[in-house]
This record gives C-alpha cells, structure tokens and sequence, in this order.
C-alpha cells in the first residue's frame, strides 16, 4: 500500500507519470467494478470457486469412509465449475491407491443409477465416470468387477441425462458382449433399438465399438441412419458409426469424399472461422478450389475468394454484379477500421524503429498476431489509438528486432491481448524477449468473460465457452469483426490490402475495453473514440 501511495505522488508530480498512473487507476477501476457487480450477483456467489470454495475435506473425508452416497451428496454442493477438480483433489487426499478409487468411484455410479435423484443428474455422472482409470479405458481383469461395470452402465441406460455415462462405463472398462448373461444381452438389444430409432448418432457410435456383434444384426437399420446422418451434414459421425459398423474401405472412402465437399460449401458460408477447413478439404484439386471461390462469392466473401484465387493461380473466375453488390451489404454488418488509424507495414530497421518510437509514446498498446496454420508466427501487429503498425516477422531484420523486444519490455507501457499467451510464446523466439518480461500485460479475454458473468446468470467457465474476440466485440460494441481473411495465406507478400485491415483491427479493437463498463446500447454502433 506504502508502495502505491508513492508511486501514485510520484506520478501526480510528473507529466508523463500522471497520464500513465490515470491510465493504470483506470483500467483497474474497470477490472474491480465488474468484479464487485458480479460478486454481488447471486449466480456468482453461489458457483464461483474463487469466492465459495468446495469443502475438499468433507469430500475427501467421505471418499476415504468409502461412502458413496455421502461423497455424492457433498460432491453435489461444489460448485459445477469446480466440481470435477475438488473430486481430483479429495481423491488424492483420501488416502485410496489407484485401485481402491477405481472400485469407489464404481460404487459412486451403482448408487447413482440406483438413485434418481444422482441418475438424472448427467453431468455429475459423468464426471465420476471421467475420473475411472483417468480415462485411459485400461482393460478389467476381474470378471465380477466388469460384471458389476456392465449392470451399472445398463442401470445408468434408464435415466436419460446419463445415458452417455452409460457407454462411458462400457469404454473405461473395455466392456463387450462376452460379459453379458442372456437377461443382460437382452437389454443390450434395446438399447441398440432405441439408439437407431432415435437417431442418437453420438451414442450409437460409443455403442458399436463396444458391441460390434449387433451391427451385422442391424445392417440395414445402419445403413438407413448414415444416410440420415449425411443428409443432415452429420458426415464425420457418419463415418466413425460406419467404421463402427465395419464398412468395406471403399464405402467409407466415399463418405470421406462427401465430407470434404461437405466441408467446402459449409465453410464458405459460415461465419464462424471454418474457412480454414475448407480451404484444407481442397487441396490440390483445382475442381475443388473453384468450387470453393464460387462458394465463397454466393457467401459475399469477395477478399478472400480474391486472395485464393492469386493463391491458387486460378483463371477466369469474377463475381457477378449481384455477388458484389451482397459482398458490400455484407462488409457493412462487421466493423471498419476509423479513418483516422494510420496503418504501416514495415520490416526494414528504420521503419521499425521509427513506428515503435511512435508507439513508445503510447500509453496503451493492442497487440496479436497472424501465422502459418500451426507454424512460425509472420506478422505482428501493434496498435495505440492512433497507429497501427504491422511488422513483418518474415523479413525483420535482427537489429529491427531488437527495437520491437524493448517496445514489449517496456514497463511504462501497458499490453492488452487476447487470448494471448500462445502469441507471447511465439514472439518470444522471433524477437528473444521473455512472456514474463512483458508487463504489465492484460488478456482481454478474461475482462470478457466477467462481462458476460455480469450480464447473465453463468459461472466463469461458462463465461469463457466460445468467447472470441470477434463475438465479444458484437456482444460489447453491437458489431462483430470480418474473420474470413483469418483463412488466409499469411506467408504471401506483399500482403494484400484486406490483409492489412483485418490486422490491423484486431490489434486496434483490444483498445476498446471502457466499453465493457457501460451500457451496451450506448456503445451500439460505435468502434471510434
């Protein structure tokens, strides 16, 4: 606190110093205010595990007396985004070895499928069953233990929410039909019948590895719910039942060819990054490539149909008047970059210093980065509320590097990502800098999801479920960021255009976290400021 107070009085009588300290009383004001309105929440209080820590111990305690339904009823008052880690630990703390805890967490689901009130609880079950042998599915020696096994998974069938848990049951402990009486095999046979006439594909591939011997019994039945899979885009599970149900390779070779053109029309359409997939699916097959660009034109995506048509080096490809004028209706639902951004792309010693020494006088950076699917990282991008500067990884000269590691050791500066420990690891052997040594830095993606938690009634895990930066920006500002040049090919150069503006906003729009302390209409239609 001694600290802080000086460090505060120090500030206040400098003028740089001052900006900086109200830059840094600012954005942990921001950070405590949505901590405190989600504290007091009632959805938070009772599921964060930060704030109503489990009773490990009572867990534990049970666990260690081998009293199941003592250990499920406790185990039922954690927290659910805490549950399955406090089991791990009151587990370990039980004083069980691995083959007691197997058998315990056995006992666990034998009283919850004989208990409706654990049965329908799907998600605990599960997580019981998770924890059995830690997933690995190690094969049971004893026959009265898989026997005991196969009676809980058939228990377990009745409740719905559990069913999954049920065939989990059969996986970990490598169950088959050799281990079933005639009144057991029985109830197996209704379960295949219920799985077809459900259309549970899921379930129904879990059921086939552990039964092959009733495919041959349901051929047709099979082969009518792979139809139905495939006419529903459900090609992957297609495949796995149908691999399940020991289709001739060439049959299941064709499956994989309606995936893939699958794959291709759907991803150009989505909005939800899986362009990249498609893009994959193509290949080296020019049919498959037009294919691909022609999809892309009908979904309005015109960049990057015009970026894989230079990559291909395809000919005699144009949208159509129409195609173009839904492409501009379409740019005009995402965010642009604001006229007063400036954008430079450098690579050379004297562009990259001369753009860091800009951004050094900055208060406040965004940075992120685009790289080879799953390979070395080829531009970096880092905006101030006035310059985006894009630097060229492939072509930065080591002396330029240099410059940019003292921009990110900078401690007056502070660093906002998202999501951003996979790019701090990157840069740190492009530009030799430490991740530990980049502070202060802030990942907006936590700030978001206590936004969320703030809005609506979900835990923190819930919060981070399919939280991108572009669906936070929708949320947050009314407008979500263009994705699709995300597909595109980073390594190229000169880099295109609509390369350079989908960078350099991804790195400009981490600079728009009041928004996420106001009200969300007033922000509507908003990105400047």
């Amino acid at each position: 606190m001694v600290k802080c107070t000086a460090f505060v009085r120090y500030g206040l009588g400098h003028g740089r110093g001052r900006l900086q300290v109200i830059c840094w009383l600012w954005l942990w004001s921001c950070m405590l205010c949505l901590i405190l309105d989600v504290y007091k929440s009632r959805a938070f209080a009772v599921q964060h595990p930060l704030l109503e820590p489990p009773k490990i111990k009572d867990v534990a305690a049970a666990a260690s007396d081998c009293n199941a339904q003592e250990f499920l009823a406790r185990v039922r008052k954690i927290p659910l985004a805490s549950r399955r880690s406090s089991m791990e630990v009151a587990l370990n703390q039980s004083g069980l070895d691995e083959g007691r805890i197997s058998l315990f967490l056995l006992s666990c689901l034998e009283v919850a499928a004989k208990d409706k009130a654990f049965g329908d609880e799907g998600k605990l079950t599960g997580m019981v069953c998770s924890l059995c042998s830690d997933g690995d599915g190690r094969p049971e020696e004893d026959p009265a233990v898989r026997q005991r096994a196969l009676a809980v998974s058939l228990q377990l069938w009745r409740h719905n929410a559990s069913q999954f848990t049920a065939l989990r049951v059969l996986q970990q402990w490598c169950i088959d039909e050799t281990d079933a009486t005639g009144q057991q095999l029985e109830a197996i046979q209704r379960m295949s019948e219920d799985l077809l006439e459900n259309n549970n594909w899921r379930l129904l591939q879990l059921f086939l590895k552990a039964f092959p011997r009733f495919a041959p019994e349901h051929a047709d039945r099979i082969d009518e719910a792979i139809k139905k899979m495939c006419e529903e885009g459900s090609f992957k599970a297609a495949i796995q039942v149908a691999k399940c149900a020991l289709w001739p390779s060439s049959r299941i070779g064709r499956l994989y060819r309606q995936l893939q053109f699958h794959q291709i029309k759907t991803g150009a359409r989505s909005e939800q990054g899986k362009e990249l997939a498609s893009i994959a699916a193509c290949g080296k097959d020019q049919g498959r490539q037009r294919l691909f660009v022609k999809e892309l034109f009908k979904a309005g995506k015109l960049e990057l149909a015009s970026e894989r048509i230079s990559a291909w080096s395809l000919e005699g490809l144009r949208p159509t008047s129409l195609q173009k004028r839904k492409g501009a209706k379409r740019a005009r639902n995402f965010y642009q970059l604001p006229a007063h951004l400036k954008v430079r792309t450098v690579s050379l010693k004297d562009e990259v210093e001369e753009g860091v020494s800009v951004l050094q006088r900055a208060q406040c950076i965004g940075f992120d980065t685009e790289s080879l699917h799953g390979g070395r990282p080829c531009l970096l991008q880092v905006a101030s509320n006035k310059h985006a500067l894009l630097i060229d990884l492939l072509a930065l000269q080591p002396d330029a590097a240099a410059s940019v590691a003292r921009l990110f050791s900078n401690s007056d500066i502070v660093k906002v990502s998202f999501a951003g420990r996979q790019d701090l690891r990157q840069l740190s052997t492009v530009l030799g800098v430490e991740a530990k040594s980049v502070t202060p830095c802030f990942d907006l993606k936590h700030l978001g999801a206590l936004y969320r938690m703030n809005q609506s009634d979900i835990d923190f895990n819930e919060a981070l479920d399919g939280l991108g930066l572009s669906s936070l920006a929708e949320e947050v500002l009314g407008k979500p960021l263009n994705k699709e040049m995300r597909a595109s090919d980073w390594s190229r150069r000169p880099l295109l255009p609509a390369q350079q503006q989908y960078a350099a906003v991804d790195a400009w729009v981490l600079l728009r976290p009041p928004a996420l302390s106001k009200d969300r209409r007033q922000e509507r239609g908003r990105i400047g400021g």
